[in-house]
């Protein structure tokens, strides 16, 4: 990236430009332009040369291939000194060439101490002031060339820590509104004379003065509030793309608040992203309820939480996988895991874990629709269903399943170097012996009465078919059963694939 050398040029040259413009407000306001073309081929002809060469000397500066953006964030304030100082040799050489002098005699009376004191402040206030429109005007520019370098190539010039929006305010303050100010104060009070002996009368000494900072006020205070605006039109902007999920991050476009808000908020980007391909990742292996609470939360466990517990198991598993090759059973598993996880996140539920053949599936409540009871059933029935119905690369594998409406908590558990997350209480015990029974009633699904009680009184009238309506108006009752490794016997409900 290098230095626009001819938006550079004309930026320091309209130093000279608006010099220009303020002697040409004196020869209309004085009635004196038969001078200007003499002050313009003498002065600032000279002066714009000055400026070239200056500019031209700053721009390969500037240009250092190891400290480029450290010189670029210099190049405003020395953009702004040098124009001033070139500006206070021009002015001084005008003063003394007695071009602007309307009445010799007059200013030949007034004491040389008035006269010194004079031409220092004149060339202070007119130093300072062209100064800071210099300042202002590279500054817009580099504020632009920071967005470019960040936009093509991804380049960040850090804010620095010390600069602060007050500090602009203040500065924008002092020369754009209290310098022109005391110079309008001056010329009525102490330097009345030296204006008298210049041909200007009271109004005309207004009239010079309030156009001249007219000018600079307008132009500097533009730059400025361009470049904050800039800065706050990003931020809105990065916000938007940021929800969108589409964020590419921001320039840092100013060395204040402003900026160090940008690079905030570029870190806070870069910590949603890490987030969002985390959650994205972890989702893919451990599913998203479970990823979600992993970044959400510190703590290894969550409250107790009802929920419907899920257990499926295929039926005569240990048989079939006598038969295959590792490879094919690979195969065989990821075409039955694609199908009956499908099924599940259908009906909002998620895969806590994969046991072999075996699923554990977790139906959470939620803010609308069908209570987790109902949703577990629905899943339950179309996947016994749909793995009666269809081969999985040729091979038929019909699915027991269990389902158990209790309470868990997700906790994690492992070591420091290997970590695993899962919900544990009494249900998921429950939901696999459930799973176990229905082999020796010779059902598909045994569910809990816990979990028919829940899901029996829902009616989703969206829903054509009453039967799935109502998801366990098709579960039959199949008495006190004692369960595997349980001493009291538990009301079971069984649904089974051939009769449904």
């Amino acid at each position: 990236m290098r230095l626009p050398i001819f938006s550079y040029l004309g930026l320091m040259l309209s130093v000279i430009a608006l010099d220009a413009v303020v002697l040409l407000i004196y020869g209309l306001v004085s009635k004196r332009l038969e001078i200007l073309p003499g002050i313009y081929l003498h002065h600032s002809l000279p002066c714009a040369i000055g400026l070239i060469l200056g500019a031209l000397a700053l721009s390969r500066w500037v240009h250092h291939p190891v400290h480029f953006l450290d010189r670029l964030r210099l190049l405003p304030l020395l953009s702004g000194v040098f124009a001033g100082g070139m500006l206070m040799v021009h002015e001084a050489f005008l003063f003394r060439s007695g071009d602007l002098i309307a009445d010799p005699a007059q200013l030949a009376t007034l004491p040389p101490g008035l006269l010194m004191g004079a031409l220092a402040w004149y060339l202070a206030m007119f130093g300072l002031l062209y100064g800071y429109f210099g300042f202002a005007l590279v500054s817009g520019m580099v504020t632009s060339i920071r967005a470019r370098l960040w936009r093509e190539g991804g380049i960040e010039l850090p804010a620095r820590a010390q600069s602060s929006l007050a500090q602009r305010l203040t500065l924008a303050f002092l020369f754009t509104l209290a310098l022109p100010a005391a110079l309008l104060l001056s010329d009525f009070t102490w330097l009345w004379d030296v204006r008298m002996a210049q041909g200007l009368a009271p109004l005309e000494i207004v009239i010079l003065d309030t156009t001249a900072s007219a000018v600079v006020l307008s132009v500097s205070v533009g730059v400025v509030l361009r470049g904050m605006l800039l800065s706050l039109r990003q931020i809105e902007d990065g916000q938007r793309a940021l929800a969108e999920g589409d964020s590419k991050g921001l320039a840092v476009l100013s060395d204040d608040e402003l900026g160090r808000i940008a690079e905030g908020f570029n870190r806070m980007r870069l910590a949603v992203q890490e987030r969002e391909f985390l959650r994205t990742a972890f989702s893919t292996y451990v599913g998203e309820d479970r990823s979600r609470q992993l970044l959400t939360t510190n703590q290894g466990s969550s409250e107790p939480a009802e929920v419907t517990i899920m257990f499926t198991d295929i039926a005569g598993f240990t048989r079939i996988a006598e038969t295959l090759t590792p490879d094919t059973l690979v195969k065989l598993l990821r075409a039955y895991f694609s199908e009956v996880v499908s099924v599940v996140e259908k009906h909002g539920g998620g895969v806590d874990n994969f046991v072999g053949d075996a699923i554990v599936a977790v139906f959470r409540q939620r803010t609308s629709g069908a209570p987790h009871a109902a949703r577990a059933l629905m899943a339950a029935r179309e996947i016994a269903e749909m793995t009666i119905a269809q081969r999985f690369i040729g091979i038929c594998l019909p699915t027991r399943i269990g389902v158990h409406t209790g309470s868990v908590v997700t906790g994690e558990v492992g070591n420091a170097s290997r970590r695993g997350i899962s919900v544990f209480g009494d249900a998921v015990n429950v939901a696999a012996r459930l799973e176990a029974a229905n082999k020796d009633l010779g059902t598909s699904i045994l569910a809990s009465a816990t979990t028919i009680t829940a899901a029996g009184a829902w009616q989703h009238d969206a829903e054509p078919d009453s039967r799935r309506g109502n998801p366990a108006g098709d579960f039959m009752p199949c008495g006190s059963v004692r369960l595997r490794g349980r001493t009291e016997p538990m009301d079971v409900w069984g649904w089974s694939a051939e009769r449904g």
